[in-house]
């Protein structure tokens, strides 16, 4: 989801992917763990699936995790990344490979709010 290679949930839905700043925690924890590239990379990563016809618009960078919330609680089919700290009820956590944020096992550890 994350890299735009799957475009659809479950049940049809388009994913709407939303980017946090490269410089904030969550983006510097997807730059590390899942992205395994630098932020420019990601961008020159993006630009190429675009020109190729692989994704439709770049993904939006959203500056607050606030922000994102608001979104993801609007949109169907917007995912994004925030600290576990920032989540509210307006939006679902969801799982990666079985683990849930907080348990041992889940992949997407970062640092701390600076």
């Amino acid at each position: 989801i994350m890299m735009g290679q799957k475009k659809t949930f479950g049940g049809g839905r388009n994913i709407v992917l939303l980017q946090r700043p490269s410089r904030s925690v969550e983006g510097r924890t997807l730059l590390k763990h899942v992205y395994r590239m630098s932020s420019r990379k990601l961008r020159k990563y993006w630009v190429s699936q675009l020109f190729k016809g692989r994704i439709k618009a770049i993904p939006t960078t959203v500056p607050k995790a606030r922000g994102v919330l608001r979104a993801v609680a609007r949109h169907p089919g917007a995912i994004s990344v925030v600290l576990l700290t920032d989540v509210n009820r307006s939006v679902k956590v969801l799982s990666i490979d079985g683990h849930k944020p907080g348990e041992k096992g889940y992949p997407l550890i970062g640092g701390k709010k600076p």
